[in-house]
């Protein structure tokens, strides 16, 4: 009885994960809401051809040199996870964000910086 006790207090404890913000300079030129999946939301930047996936709220990956027709496919699925899985993945590297502001970190050249 005290482990569940204490397991339940553990749980009312968890501090709430603050939702995931993109990086304040990128303009999401269009952006895509779902539930029910891994993936939660989906923004794309037209000016800087950036593909933000954010799964569960408060997790992302970046992509860049995104072209519009992979934001147009997440548009139409049915299913972002598995869209995700087979044209975002194989075909894009992920950028690494800065943890302060989730912006992508570029090498001294302005070139991307990637985690994969």
């Amino acid at each position: 009885m005290r482990v569940i006790a204490i397991l339940l207090l553990l749980l009312i404890a968890q501090p709430a994960f603050a939702q995931f913000q993109p990086c304040p300079s990128v303009t999401a030129g269009w952006s895509k809401q779902y539930s029910g999946f891994q993936i939660t939301s989906v923004q794309y930047s037209q000016d800087q051809f950036l593909l933000y996936v954010i799964f569960r709220n408060t997790v992302a990956s970046a992509f860049s040199n995104v072209p519009l027709s992979v934001m147009n496919g997440f548009s139409s699925t049915k299913n972002p996870d598995t869209y995700y899985s087979s044209f975002v993945l194989p075909s894009y590297h992920a950028l690494l964000l800065a943890q302060t502001n989730n912006c992508p970190l570029l090498f001294e050249t302005g070139a991307f910086i990637w985690s994969d």
